[in-house]
């Protein structure tokens, strides 16, 4: 009914001078706005009031009509309705060959059906494509900006930010939101900047900036209390709720999602219901609440069903998943695990695939299924790796980008510089044809300009080689610890032959429980423990031995003339270097620092099988994984095995555990206290920790 009031008073307003048509314009933006929020609810009743506005109001600018089918579109692609809002694409298709922002908005309208079949990659590449346009017709210095729906330019970034975050490059995600903010406030749209600030906080804690975090989601709240649309409050509640769950803190992501579920089911917004329901799932299951987790599971599932919402039925069934291993029902769980992890495969980014391996691997071994958590850890590993290549070659491209930038700068002032020269020399020679008595200073001048100009170019010639310089170091050390990183050992590998037979030691040193220090702490405390370790490290290890942060509270240190009882001394060395004297803050809070490692000397004793760096390592690393399991303190080194060929090593890789239990390969534990902890391999006793810090 409303509707249709606001309806007969644009069309009876239609006829009045361009002031009012403009505003009549206005409202029913404002009024299709609405109805595509409707649409959440009540699909149907949202797409045959927009038809009759069309009927009625028979739009001639360019921007209504392609309103109007984006909005149909739109509502149909959130639904699940996916033949009908593809016959939209259609007809904004055609409409581009003539009007670029109608063929902006086909890519939104398929970015949406992407989303609701939960195919993330496919939204964020549809999303990309329709701000190419966007960005470059609706901004403020575009030649047409009153053409735009600054609406739709905002849909594009809301779902081109998520992609990001996805793909787990929070940096370009934290740029999309800050532009939704921008845009937001230029259409002085409240509603709208509250919800770009909410997802601003969430990007800045992703990139570390706690502090910019804070203020951003409290901006977001005041502006959401100020305007008091329950679907704003909610949605605002929400990225509160998951700013609080990055944060490991889950009593205030309770309080949080079922203060926003009260708010929904009151105004009668069941979509974001659902959508709190399966947030609070996972909140129940992170406060080891499976049964309540199932609950609201079972309660969110139909209506992600009924609007075909295949993204959200995704995490639903994933928190199921997680919930039947809380509670036991193994077997069952994993069964399920398997198509869970396959949708996460084919339609969402490596940033979530990665917290899904986490999450599932977690959940294994506290179930007691140390060779599935095994497996999963190593996948996500792997994932973890080239999601930081990924990251790494992006900043590395901005920071090429910005010196280029610089450099194409200087280009452009030598070249200014030199046409004045010429303009100079033109002058002087008109000048010389008229007055020979002055030739002499013409040309001394012209002397010291060039002179002037030599020195310049070779200051910037020194600018660039030192830029270049500047840009190899980053890329080679670490930055917070000073240490080598993944890169450099790489090529220190290279250039010694690793790629074919590595020979040399290996420790691979993790700091124990260093979540534990980021959440009493805080970050910038767990960044000093880390600055520590790696002084404390570099100290205890000799001259020509390379010490590398690995990633994370991880470091791995190649000694390449060292091995037997010296090894095991080096490694026993490390261990108590690291826990002779707690790490102390600048506000004097004493941090008790201790370490487990994982070692090695290769070719392994006796069988002496060669194996690639790469395989090295990752030997060392379930020694590691060893030393942790039995209590973490403790140095774990392979002394021998029994392994005469590559294949047969392979095998004492794929199960350590087992390997060991079968006599292939020999473990040695440091301090010799810790010995009856590995008396029973960790995969034999269903009471051996099973995951690390």
């Amino acid at each position: 009914m409303r509707a249709r009031r606001l309806l007969m008073a644009l069309a009876a307003g239609a006829a009045i001078a361009c002031g009012g048509a403009h505003a009549a314009v206005v409202d029913l933006l404002d009024l299709m706005d609405n109805l595509v929020r409707q649409g959440d609810e009540t699909p149907q009743e949202a797409i045959d009031s927009i038809n009759e506005l069309s009927s009625t109001n028979n739009p001639d600018s360019p921007l209504l009509r392609r309103a109007m089918i984006a909005s149909i579109g739109i509502v149909e692609a959130r639904n699940g309705l996916n033949v009908e809002a593809l016959q939209q694409v259609a007809d904004l298709t055609e409409l581009g060959k003539s009007d670029p922002l109608a063929g902006a908005d086909a890519h939104l309208v398929r970015a949406e059906i992407e989303i609701n079949g939960g195919h993330g990659e496919a939204s964020y590449q549809q999303a990309r494509a329709a701000l190419a346009t966007f960005d470059a017709l609706c901004a403020p210095t575009a030649k047409r900006p009153g053409d735009c729906d600054y609406r739709e330019w905002w849909r594009a970034l809301d779902i081109a930010q998520r992609g990001a975050a996805d793909q787990g490059n929070s940096v370009v995600a934290a740029a999309y939101a800050q532009t939704m903010v921008d845009v937001a406030r230029r259409a002085g749209d409240r509603p709208r900047e509250a919800i770009s600030l909410g997802i601003g906080a969430l990007q800045a804690e992703a990139n570390a900036d706690s502090v910019a975090a804070n203020r951003l989601i409290a901006q977001a709240q005041h502006i959401a209390r100020f305007d008091g649309s329950p679907w704003v409050l909610v949605r605002v509640a929400v990225l509160d709720g998951l700013l609080h769950f990055k944060r490991q803190q889950p009593e205030t992501v309770q309080r949080d999602y079922e203060a926003a579920l009260l708010m929904a089911n009151a105004a009668g917004l069941k979509r974001p219901a659902m959508l709190l329901r399966a947030n609070l799932s996972d909140a129940y299951i992170h406060e080891g609440r499976p049964g309540a987790a199932l609950a609201a599971i079972d309660l969110a599932l139909p209506v992600a069903k009924q609007h075909r919402d295949f993204r959200t039925e995704r995490l639903l069934l994933h928190n199921a998943t997680l919930a039947k291993l809380a509670l036991g029902r193994v077997a069952e769980a994993k069964a399920e695990m398997v198509h869970v992890l396959q949708l996460w495969e084919k339609d969402t980014g490596p940033g979530q695939r990665q917290e899904a391996l986490r999450e599932f691997g977690d959940a294994l071994a506290k179930a007691g299924d140390t060779a599935g958590a095994i497996d999963l850890f190593h996948k996500e590993d792997t994932l973890s790796q080239e999601i930081r290549a990924a990251n790494k070659a992006a900043a590395e491209a901005e920071l090429r980008a910005r010196y280029d930038q610089e450099s194409q700068k200087r280009r452009i002032e030598l070249l200014g510089r030199d046409n004045q020269l010429k303009s100079a020399q033109l002058a002087n020679q008109s000048l010389a044809r008229r007055l020979w008595m002055f030739a002499g200073a013409a040309l001394v001048l012209l002397a010291v300009l060039a002179v002037m100009m030599y020195r310049r170019m070779r200051e910037l010639n020194r600018t660039l080689v030192k830029h270049e310089a500047l840009l190899r170091a980053h890329s080679e050390r670490d930055a917070l610890t000073g240490l080598a990183n993944r890169r450099q050992f790489r090529e220190v590998m290279r250039v010694r032959g690793g790629e074919r037979a590595f020979k040399g030691a290996l420790l691979m040193v993790d700091v124990d429980h260093f979540k534990r220090v980021n959440d009493h702490y805080g970050h910038a405390a767990g960044d000093r423990v880390l600055v520590e370790v790696a002084r404390r490290l570099g100290a205890a290890m000799r001259g020509d031995d390379l010490v590398a942060r690995w990633g994370g509270e991880e470091f791995l240190v190649f000694a390449p003339n060292v091995e037997g009882a010296e090894l095991d001394q080096l490694a026993e060395r490390v261990r108590v270097a690291m826990n002779q004297a707690p790490v102390v803050l600048d506000n004097g809070t004493a941090i008790e620092t201790t370490v487990s490692i994982g070692y090695a000397a290769f070719p392994l004793p006796a069988s002496h099988v060669p194996v690639t760096w790469e395989q090295a390592v990752n030997l060392a690393d379930l020694s590691l994984y060893t030393a942790k399991n039995q209590g973490r303190n403790c140095a774990v080194g392979i002394v021998r095995t029994t392994a005469v060929t590559s294949e047969a090593l392979r095998e004492v890789e794929a199960d350590i555990a087992q390997a060991r239990q079968d006599g292939r390969v020999t473990l040695r534990v440091s301090p010799e206290a810790a010995t009856d902890r590995v008396a029973t391999p960790a995969s034999a006793s269903p009471s051996a920790p099973a995951t690390a810090a």
